[in-house]
């Protein structure tokens, strides 16, 4: 007799399974938060000035000056010196509408005083051409 060969199915493969993959992908970070708009500035449009009527040593120089329209908070600066010698700076007083500044007049101004005023970006006068005022 003959040996009987039977077929005998093997056991079916397993189905091929999908790979799943996690990348981590980082989050963009969130956009800036943009700055806030400038305030806007007021603009001095024009400074008065209202110069001593007389100075003499001794006794004490009024400088005065005025801003129109008025602009908040700036503040008017006199540069003033001796003639010929070195500048010095103040930040004028604000009352009653005017700025106001009292110089004593001592011997070191006798050739005069110069000056000028600063608001802002606004002068009167400047370092290379300031007003004079005589000294008695």
């Amino acid at each position: 007799p003959q040996p009987v060969v039977v077929a005998v199915p093997a056991p079916a493969a397993p189905a091929p399974q999908p790979v799943v993959v996690r990348v981590a992908v980082p989050t963009p970070a969130p956009a800036p938060t943009p700055a806030p708009a400038p305030e806007p500035v007021q603009v001095v449009q024009c400074l008065k000035s209202i110069p001593p009527t007389s100075a003499a040593v001794g006794m004490t120089a009024l400088f005065r000056a005025t801003l129109c329209p008025e602009a908040g908070q700036t503040n008017v600066i006199l540069h003033y010196r001796p003639v010929g010698g070195a500048w010095a700076q103040q930040v004028m007083s604000k009352a009653l509408g005017e700025y106001r500044f009292l110089l004593p007049v001592d011997p070191s101004y006798t050739s005069g005083i110069e000056y000028y005023y600063v608001a802002g970006s606004y002068t009167v006068g400047s370092r290379s051409a300031p007003y004079r005022v005589a000294v008695r």
